[in-house]
């Protein structure tokens, strides 16, 4: 309960291990869009390979679908949205300057 066995986490307990994920292909975008969600994630490297970049954003309005629980915008604040840019340079064969931005309403 609380100790973290075995890497990180047992059948009572554990930690979730998050990383933003580092583009190493082409540049692409994907949008997508539904009754209840949007997003569009573009992603790519320059400088040869030595750089990444990475821009998402995502919104979830559920008002579209909320009258056939019975329930109006007004009785439930359900909007989501949040956005995450990631910009990341090798500059030495060791070392790399990334700066990373997260942003959620």
């Amino acid at each position: 309960t609380g100790g973290f066995p075995v890497e990180y986490g047992g059948r009572m307990s554990g930690v979730m291990d998050i990383a933003i994920t580092t583009p190493t292909g082409p540049p692409r975008t994907s949008v997508g869009i539904s009754t209840m969600n949007g997003r569009i994630l573009s992603e790519g490297t320059f400088h040869e390979g030595r750089g990444q970049w990475l821009v998402s954003g995502r919104a979830w309005y559920p008002d579209a679908v909320l009258g056939v629980f019975g329930k109006t915008a007004e009785e439930i604040i359900s909007d989501y949205y949040d956005l995450l840019t990631k910009v990341e340079h090798q500059v030495g064969e060791n070392s790399s300057l990334s700066a990373d931005l997260l942003v959620g309403y």
